[in-house]
Parts: C-alpha cells; sequence; structure tokens
C-alpha cells in the first residue's frame, strides 16, 4: 500500500521549462523533461528508469541558465504513464544554486509564466 508522501521541500518550488540530460556511467545520455524546479531538486519526467537513490550526472537546462553538468540523487519515483523522477541536487556550487534560485524566484514573482497545468503547455524556442 502506498503511504502518503511528507512534503520536505525546503526550498520555493514551481512549474518550469527545462530539460535535464542524464549521462549514465557508460557515458550513453538520456533527456527527460524538467517539470518543477527549486534550488535543492527537481522534478524529471520520461524514459527510461532512473536508478533510485544512486547519483547520476545530469546536464541542466532551465530559463536563462546557461546548460551546466551537475550531479543529483534520484530520491522517489512514480508510476503510471508518464514516469516522474524527485531528484535531489547534490556537491552544488553555490553560483549554479543562485542562478536557479533566482529563476524560481523569477517564475513565482511573475517574470516568467507558467501555466498550472504543465501538460500541454508551449515548449520554448530554446528548447533542444
Amino acid at each position: 500500500m502506498n503511504e502518503p508522501r511528507i512534503d520536505r521541500r525546503s526550498e520555493p518550488r514551481t512549474a518550469a521549462f527545462g530539460v535535464a540530460v542524464v549521462i549514465s556511467g557508460d557515458g550513453t545520455a538520456q533527456r527527460y523533461r524538467v517539470d518543477n524546479l527549486s534550488a535543492g531538486g527537481a522534478l524529471l519526467t520520461g524514459e527510461p528508469a532512473l536508478p533510485e537513490f544512486e547519483v547520476l550526472r545530469l546536464v541542466l537546462r532551465v530559463g536563462a541558465i546557461p546548460a551546466r553538468t551537475i550531479e543529483a540523487r534520484v530520491v522517489w519515483q512514480t508510476d503510471g504513464p508518464v514516469k516522474g523522477y524527485g531528484v535531489t541536487f547534490v556537491n552544488l556550487d553555490a553560483e549554479i544554486e543562485d542562478a536557479i534560485q533566482d529563476v524560481v524566484l523569477g517564475i513565482l514573482g511573475g517574470a516568467a509564466t507558467t501555466p498550472a497545468n504543465s501538460r500541454g503547455r508551449d515548449i520554448p524556442s530554446w528548447l533542444p
């Protein structure tokens, strides 16, 4: 039986447009969509399945943040028609953490707009 998940987020989080390219240990890369974002982590959607609790390298591209390779740990996942993976960023340097926080606060403050329903939203032209 699924137990209700306790929300332990410590940073503001918002819906976000973006891409994360996960680079596996053997060097293969797979794209996932970034559906929401905070300075501490993100919700990635896509396939194939990501290994839970393993630290992964990913290239994150969200908003005005230059693409950066960072480390993240998959801390939870969902099953269903759309696979979702909650990741927490690890060993994040202060510069990229501040840049992510600026994007999140800009969206929350209205500097950028994202619909409440992430399905069917327009994809920005900069998205590869």
